[in-house]
């Protein structure tokens, strides 16, 4: 089997915000998918997502307080939940780049 990366960047070195790795093959579309990957933001703003949330919440039949109020409630628990969420993945993430660090010495 034909070794997917040349290169693989260490996460110290942050001056370089280049991508991850380089692939051996340009025509390697899952190597390139993998590699380009690191462009995107890897967890969105939980602030910026509850505006759209809020955007896309159930509108209001009249405009009572009881009603706005229970909206902002309902986007705050949503917020929560997914930085909670956000949390867990990246806790994950970061325990199988150290396995595999330590699998490589």
């Amino acid at each position: 089997r034909s070794k997917r990366s040349l290169k693989d960047l260490l996460p110290t070195k942050t001056t370089d915000q280049g991508n991850r790795c380089q692939c051996a093959h340009q025509k390697d579309k899952k190597c390139w998918n993998f590699c380009q990957a690191d462009k995107e933001l890897r967890a969105q703003s939980t602030m910026q997502k509850g505006v759209k949330d809020f955007k896309k919440g159930k509108p209001c039949p009249k405009l009572g307080k009881k009603c706005i109020y229970q909206q902002l409630v309902e986007g705050r628990k949503l917020r929560r939940l997914e930085a909670i969420s956000n949390s867990i993945k990246t806790s994950f993430r970061v325990a199988k780049l150290k396995a595999e660090l330590y699998r490589d010495q």
